[in-house]
């Protein structure tokens, strides 16, 4: 028996109204979330007993450990240094291996499980903000609301909720392509091996399908005093922006790396988008409304440059080719830079050989007939032009492979 019993609590299930209640908080619907818990544990976060639902991970478990302790885990199986390197085996075996394991060092061995609805490790505890996986573990047993708002939690921590946003804002069916820079984060660098991207659009497409639970958001909370602001009755709405503080707050969001589309001065879907955004990474009241407490905010700090995460503020083009992210219209275009860089060298190599021939007098006298009839036409001309098609092409396509890459690094690549 470990310090957890068996492992059971309360087991409490969500009830319908959490998902739509708690995905609020991010800005999206119930439909984005019902796609991971899908794809994580099939809908469940505890299992037939009444537990958590876990998968123990023994590359995790290896890293968590050092010294005798490794060696000891790997003498009996339960830890090795590679991802994959033996399958993870039934989930009936999962809890007999943590327990096991938990004899040789209980915080590692529950750092090195994914847990619950969310299946996200407990060596990320601090990430959803509990002081101790030990802390994580005990809320896990009781609800899955407690599952939720981790999973809430990560996806805000991991700088992923934007991409969920828009994914939420399709006004199509989302691809896998439209999921990679979810899939990533959550599920690691391997995701596409097993086609995790895949099937959460699979997932997505089918939960769009399905009506939705019935509820509205209730009026925003009052915001601690820690800004000066005017009260104001709570049933009065916040005055509508004028056209000119539409687009200066528009200007604004594109200066702070944001996305609001063209600077019209009209509050659209994606300026309303990006409002809701701005307010969920500053802990404002998210409406996606210019309320009092955001405008007050903007007044005083202007909008905060957006933070991304660091695989996208690094891309380049040749890490997102070899990570197969490049969009087919620009994987074209990095082929058709190189081809016409190697047309623009055969150009200039033959050139070369042309003077050669040109100079070689007496020399090469007898080709003079083949030559004069290969470059009647005028072989400068012919080669000059060839070399300037064949730099305007691979500027052309520099520039849609830089733009693809600009994209990325400003979170604009899954578009609407």
């Amino acid at each position: 028996m470990t310090a957890f019993g068996d492992f059971t609590g309360r087991a409490e299930r969500l009830d319908d109204i959490d998902l739509p209640r708690i995905a609020s908080r991010i800005g999206v619907g119930e439909d984005e979330l019902h796609a991971l818990i899908e794809v994580e544990t099939k809908g469940g976060g505890f299992d037939s007993r009444g537990r958590p639902r876990i998968l123990f991970e023994p590359h995790v478990f290896y890293r968590c450990l050092s010294g005798a302790k490794r060696d000891k885990a790997v003498a009996q199986g339960l830890a090795y240094a590679k991802w994959g390197q033996k399958p993870y085996g039934k989930e009936s075996e999962q809890y007999p291996r943590l327990v096991r394991a938990m004899a040789i060092d209980e915080t590692a061995a529950l750092k090195a499980c994914s847990w619950g609805l969310p299946q996200i490790l407990g060596e990320n505890h601090a990430m959803i903000g509990f002081s101790s996986v030990q802390d994580m573990v005990r809320a896990f047993l009781d609800d899955e609301e407690a599952h939720l708002e981790a999973m809430v939690a990560f996806i805000r921590a991991a700088k992923i909720d934007d991409d969920l946003r828009r994914i939420a804002a399709l006004n199509r069916p989302s691809t896998a392509e439209d999921w990679r820079e979810v899939a990533r984060p959550y599920n690691g660098p391997k995701y596409a091996k097993h086609g995790y991207h895949t099937r959460l659009a699979k997932a997505h497409v089918k939960w769009r399908g399905i009506r939705d639970t019935a509820w509205s958001a209730p009026l925003p909370p009052a915001r601690p005093a820690d800004i000066d602001l005017v009260a104001a009755p709570a049933q009065i709405a916040a005055p509508a922006m004028t056209e000119y503080e539409v687009r200066a707050l528009q200007q604004q969001l594109k200066d702070a790396l944001y996305d609001p589309g063209f600077v019209d001065g009209k509050m659209g879907t994606r300026t309303r988008a990006e409002l809701f955004a701005v307010q969920t990474d500053n802990g404002l009241p998210a409406t996606g409304e210019m309320n009092p407490e955001t405008r007050a905010f903007i007044l005083t700090h202007g909008v905060p440059t957006r933070h991304l995460a660091p695989e996208r503020e690094t891309a380049t083009a040749a890490s997102l080719a070899g990570a197969g992210r490049l969009p087919p219209a620009a994987q074209a275009a990095l082929k058709g830079g190189f081809w016409a860089k190697v047309q623009a060298a055969f150009a200039t190599v033959a050139m070369m050989i042309y003077g050669a021939w040109e100079q070689s007098g007496d020399t090469l006298s007898a080709l003079s007939p083949f030559k004069e009839d290969l470059f009647a036409a005028g072989p400068w001309l012919f080669f000059g032009a060839v070399i300037a098609i064949s730099l305007v092409l691979w500027l052309r396509s520099r520039n849609a492979v830089d733009q693809t890459v600009r994209a990325v690094r400003l979170g604009r690549d899954t578009g609407a």
